[in-house]
């Protein structure tokens, strides 16, 4: 019972994340715009092009490995085989 709860919070983070990898790509494509600079309302983030890319660029990594780790089963889970 205890691995299959596992399963569906692991499912759950998988899908939590998802959208997350697609915010820190559209802020890189974004950034492309021509308009960026005459928008009033655009946020712009500090550090140019380079803190850009760094922070996009990160927090795609940082939230790629977090769904990876997630499909990682803690080692204290019963398996089936181990239930004798």
């Amino acid at each position: 019972m205890q691995a299959a709860y596992q399963v569906l919070i692991d499912a759950a983070i998988i899908l939590y994340f998802i959208p997350f990898l697609y915010m820190f790509l559209a802020v890189i494509k974004l950034a492309k715009r021509k308009d960026r600079q005459e928008n009033e309302h655009a946020v712009l983030i500090p550090g140019g092009k380079l803190g850009l890319w760094l922070s996009g660029g990160l927090g795609f990594v940082v939230v790629l490995i977090g769904i990876f780790v997630s499909l990682v089963p803690p080692g204290t889970l019963p398996t089936s085989w181990d239930l004798s």
